[in-house]
């Protein structure tokens, strides 16, 4: 694999390895399986599923299917075709079992988790934590253990646990500095500063989803821009700050169509505006 995009994409600079690939004139299954990874981090979706479908009507190494699998399966899971991906990760994990792989069965596992907890909640994640906290350590390595602990953090978030949820962050956060990763910290950044808001931390909420926004523009992950963006609507609302909850409103309609919560948060903010008009 080209040296210049991995290492770009080691260090979660998604908008510059992506340049580098599109300039390559013919890449590899090992470069066009990154490509799509990296074109969903950069919220383009239907290049990233049609780059994983090709993939997989292909023969391709069998660690190459299985990233192409999980690609294609949060491709589905953001579609709202929610069955097929669920069985996609499934298969995915089975594969990656199948080939012994701890870092493969790692990332096929917590990709699935994540997006249990991002689409379904805690409770079509819950039984599936214990197999995956396993999974993840007998992987080790930073980056597996940073995108442990913080979607351990999550859970507990979830479950309405801040102090626990903060505990975990911290340790997401010594393996994320460890490998210097602007996605992986930009991760860390919107899951600590949901943390921080839920324990009513309001200027330290707003502190780390400033800096999530900041981190996601600089890399290019506008999947996690959008995510880092709604955090800080969410901050801005609780805060009072219409005016600026309003702008904030307009970024993200700039970005993607508003999502529910987005909409919710919106909505909350129209209200407490007018309710703070004087008449």
């Amino acid at each position: 694999m080209r040296h210049s995009a991995l290492a770009l994409s080691n260090e979660g600079r998604v908008s510059d390895a992506l340049r580098a690939l599109h300039a390559s004139a013919a890449l590899s299954f090992e470069e066009r399986v990154l490509q799509a990874e990296l074109e969903l981090l950069a919220a383009n979706r239907t290049a990233a599923r049609q780059i994983a479908v090709d993939l997989l009507s292909k023969r391709v190494p069998a660690d190459v299917a299985v990233r192409a699998t999980v690609v294609l399966a949060r491709a589905e899971m953001f579609a709202g075709d929610l069955l097929r991906a669920q069985q996609r990760f499934l298969d995915a994990r089975s594969r990656a079992h199948e080939l012994g792989e701890p870092r493969l069965i790692a990332l096929a596992f917590s990709q699935h988790i994540d997006r249990l907890l991002a689409h379904l909640g805690l409770e079509a994640a819950a039984s599936e934590l214990t197999a995956y906290r396993r999974a993840a350590q007998r992987a080790a390595g930073h980056d597996t253990l940073a995108t442990l602990h913080r979607l351990l953090a999550e859970a507990e978030l979830k479950s309405g646990r801040g102090l626990r949820a903060l505990k975990g962050l911290e340790l997401s956060k010594l393996h994320a500095d460890s490998i210097g990763n602007d996605v992986v910290s930009t991760q860390y950044l919107i899951a600590r500063s949901s943390a921080d808001g839920l324990l009513g931390h309001l200027d330290s909420a707003r502190l780390h989803s400033l800096k999530a926004v900041q981190l996601a523009h600089r890399c290019g992950a506008k999947g996690l821009l959008y995510s880092a963006t709604l955090n800080l609507l969410h901050n801005e609302v609780v805060s009072g700050e219409f005016a600026q909850a309003e702008a904030t409103v307009e970024e993200l309609r700039g970005m993607a169509p508003l999502t529910v919560s987005a909409l919710a948060i919106f909505a909350s903010s129209e209200s407490c505006s007018s309710a703070a008009m004087p008449y």
